[in-house]
């Protein structure tokens, strides 16, 4: 990615506002496994010259700082890449187990740097409720009974649901007029806990549980 691909414009509106903008571009709706494969592969893929089936694939993403286990890193975007589909790949986590120095924490390293780098650029826009602990995707406020026809008449799939916060203030602030929530567009920080989050193991009886679990 250039200094160029950059677009740090900020935005706020309503879901009134942005709903326009997600059935002009898709790939604001894209899960966390779509994103990824997204941002890998508009780094550019290559492949040898003796590769006529295309089956050892080089993603340049992962270049320089990875070399030597293309076949691994081929196997990896095949998860990423079936996961984006929407296949029950998805809910399945992704465990990765080498010996020491076999790149593992590099590979890591380079997938949340370049989320950070990419949501900061046009095509990794990302936007979110606005206020929301969870920065959700504010298509989630959109009820049910609304979400079919958004489907059927635009190809915009929604799944999930408000936080218990959220659904509390669309109740309370917004009188259930889910269209008038304000959103916002974020820009993922691991350092912020926005779209990246870490967890450093410790003794399970001095383990805060909500660490993981997150808490109301």
């Amino acid at each position: 990615m250039c200094s160029s691909d950059l677009d740090l414009e900020l935005w706020e509106g309503t879901l009134r506002e942005y709903l326009p903008m997600v059935q002009e571009d898709h790939t604001l709706t894209d899960a966390s496994h779509a994103r990824l494969w997204r941002m890998i592969e508009t780094a550019g893929v290559k492949f040898d010259d003796k590769d006529e089936r295309k089956e050892h694939p080089e993603y340049s993403f992962f270049s320089p700082e990875l070399f030597g286990i293309n076949d691994t890193l081929a196997s990896v975007m095949e998860y990423f890449k079936a996961a984006a589909a929407g296949s029950d790949v998805s809910r399945r986590i992704l465990l990765l187990y080498g010996p020491t120095s076999s790149g593992k924490s590099q590979f890591a390293i380079l997938l949340k740097e370049g989320l950070e780098k990419f949501s900061r650029t046009k095509a990794g826009r990302i936007f979110a409720l606005k206020d929301c602990p969870m920065h959700e995707n504010p298509l989630n406020a959109i009820p049910k009974a609304a979400r079919e026809q958004l489907k059927h008449q635009h190809g915009i799939n929604i799944e999930g649901d408000l936080c218990p916060r959220c659904a509390y203030r669309l109740k309370t602030e917004y009188n259930d007029d889910f269209m008038a929530l304000p959103v916002k567009r974020i820009f993922m920080s691991e350092a912020n806990r926005i779209g990246i989050g870490t967890f450093q193991p410790a003794d399970p009886k001095s383990q805060n549980q909500s660490e993981l679990t997150g808490s109301v």
